[in-house]
This record gives C-alpha cells, structure tokens and sequence, in this order.
C-alpha cells in the first residue's frame, strides 16, 4: 500500500500513528475543561477517516487513532494541551491526505460492498 502511494502513504502512517495521541484525553482534560475538546477531536478523526475511498486506508487511519487515543488516555493533565495540539496538527495531515485520495481512481474492496452481496 506504502509502495502504491510513494510519500503520501509514509505521511498517512506517520499521521495515523501520532493521531491517537489524544485518545482518552476526555477523562485525564476533565479538568483543564478540555474533555468536549477532546471527543470533539476523536470524531474529526473517524469523520477525516471515511473520506478515504479505500476500504484499507480508511480503516486503518480509524484503527490507529483508536489505538493512539487510547493509549493516552491517562496522560498527565499538563502534556494535555500539548497532546490536543499535536492531534489537530495530525488531523490538518489526515484531511490533506483523504482529500488526495479522492483525486484518484481506486478499486473497490470486497468490504466495501454491501453484506448481502458479498455472501452470495
């Protein structure tokens, strides 16, 4: 997949694996007030994701910030503002790349058919 998409598939898997970097900020920001900021920024990501029109891109870049977000979801409150901001610079990444994408042509997956027809 990298191979197909030369430096712009480094940046996406660059992107996706620093995304998470504010997973579970909602509960360590509760008290910065930083907890709507937070979610706000996990729902860019999935919403960032689906503009992807390749099945493995678009569910890799979800899976990753599901891992990154978690994966911090106990950090200290004061990396918090420095996490939130690292994210939105990553979702900027994740939006320029999904945007790209839909330049090109690319071919449907099998996943991307709906379920009835991909049990017949």
């Amino acid at each position: 997949m990298a191979a197909r998409l030369g430096s712009a598939g480094v940046a996406l898997r660059s992107a996706a694996m620093n995304a998470g970097a504010v997973r579970g900020l909602a509960a360590a920001a509760t008290e910065g007030g930083n907890a709507a900021e937070a979610r706000s920024l996990y729902r860019r990501f999935l919403r960032a994701a689906n503009g992807f029109g390749d099945y493995n891109l678009r569910e890799y870049t979800k899976r990753r910030a599901g891992e990154e977000f978690r994966a911090h979801a106990d950090a200290p409150s004061d990396k918090i503002a420095t996490l939130l901001t690292r994210g939105a610079n990553e979702l900027e990444v994740i939006e320029r790349q999904a945007a790209i994408s839909k330049l090109f042509k690319h071919v449907n997956s099998v996943m991307d058919l709906p379920s009835k027809k991909r049990m017949e």
